[in-house]
């Protein structure tokens, strides 16, 4: 860019929302005068072009994620301690909240719950487990009553029920909770997804071994839950955790034991991860324009997200080399950049050209029969 020209002003980021792809809304020519590959957004009126090897073209492809809740274990050790009397145990968890601001810059906010036992019974060196038990249901009672009420961001932002560790998971196994049958399935995940479908409590893989074990989670607070292996090599532990799970993917947390008499371990089960690029960030990101004249009247006309869609956001930035007006032989150098919003959930970005659609000559270098919107942004690179 020339000096002094406000060349990035005039050429600001360029955004197109597409909800449905079409063959008629995108095509590629060769320019038979300057011999450059010529992307055309036919309907929107823009087109980009791109020299010889793409070397003046950048494309990044971004997604819809939808995020993973945060997922731990807590257990409780039963080492005996050295004075048998008022014995306190507890535990801290930190929230962050993904909020739009400063707030993701604050320290994260602690929430303790915490208990004690006045006289600790040790048999053999170890407490008596049903003490252990307790303990941990007190912890998933007081975390399930913290409900913030009037003000929902003050409560836990996470529930608690009790988990168990489930090893050597094979196609045969089978378990019934509570109860209720879930039967062998094909895949572990498949199992995850068949005990996530009923209501008795949350499945999630394991983090460090996910093709043979899993973690269950009741999701009530501390009654019965009963998990019984019925078929294949699946184990049922005889003790369980205390499983915490985020209440929300926008809500992550950290756990930590309290350095209190109780000592314990903190198995992370499921890493969280905030969602990315949902249908409410694009709706935020197109919002900016109800209409030319600011009526909301004529808002029907602007192309709106659809709630709940997933999204790719193909960024393409390209230089370029312009006359410049203001002196003679003067060029003006600047990057444009373009980002188009397409929505994925219906395969939009699937198969849709082919040597019939006239999007290129058939005979083209990187142009084949049933092409993909992102192998058309190749062959245009090519």
């Amino acid at each position: 860019m020339k000096k002094g020209t406000g060349g990035n002003l005039s050429q600001p980021k360029m955004r197109f929302l597409i909800n449905s792809l079409t063959t008629a809304d995108f095509g590629m020519f060769t320019d038979t005068v300057t011999g450059l590959k010529s992307l055309i957004a036919k309907k929107l009126g823009y087109s980009l072009e791109s020299l010889a090897g793409g070397t003046n073209v950048e494309v990044t492809k971004q997604c819809t994620d939808a995020g993973k809740l945060k997922v731990v274990s807590v257990d409780f050790n039963n080492d005996c301690p050295c004075t048998e009397c008022g014995f306190d145990y507890g535990i801290n968890i930190a929230i962050r909240h993904m909020i739009p601001g400063y707030f993701n810059d604050m320290t994260d906010r602690q929430k303790p719950y915490s208990g004690n036992i006045a006289n600790i019974n040790c048999v053999s060196g170890e407490i008596d487990s049903t003490q252990i038990d307790t303990m941990k249901d007190d912890i998933i009672n007081q975390i399930n009553a913290d409900l913030g009420f009037s003000n929902p961001l003050a409560g836990a932002n996470v529930i608690a029920g009790k988990a168990l560790h489930l090893t050597t998971w094979n196609a045969a196994s089978a378990i019934t909770i509570n109860g209720t049958a879930y039967g062998a399935q094909a895949t572990i995940a498949a199992f995850v997804a068949a005990i996530n479908a009923g209501t008795d409590a949350y499945a999630f893989l394991d983090a460090t071994t996910p093709a043979t074990e899993l973690w269950v989670i009741a999701n009530s607070t501390p009654t019965v839950f009963v998990v019984v292996n019925t078929a294949g090599t699946i184990v049922v532990p005889a003790n369980y955790t205390i499983g915490i799970i985020s209440k929300d993917v926008k809500w992550n947390f950290n756990a930590e034991i309290q350095p209190l008499d109780a000592t314990g371990t903190i198995t992370v089960i499921q890493e969280s991860a905030f969602p990315f690029l949902t249908s409410d960030d694009v709706f935020r990101i197109f919002s900016g324009g109800a209409a030319p004249n600011g009526n909301f009247a004529t808002q029907g006309y602007i192309v709106q997200p659809v709630d709940g869609a997933s999204y790719c956001r193909y960024i393409i930035a390209v230089d370029s080399d312009i006359n410049d007006l203001t002196g003679a032989s003067h060029w003006e150098h600047f990057r444009g950049t373009v980002e188009f919003y397409v929505q994925t959930s219906a395969g939009n970005i699937a198969a849709i050209w082919d040597a019939t659609d006239l999007m290129w000559e058939s005979s083209h270098a990187g142009f084949g029969a049933d092409t993909t919107f992102d192998a058309l942004l190749t062959a245009w690179q090519v």
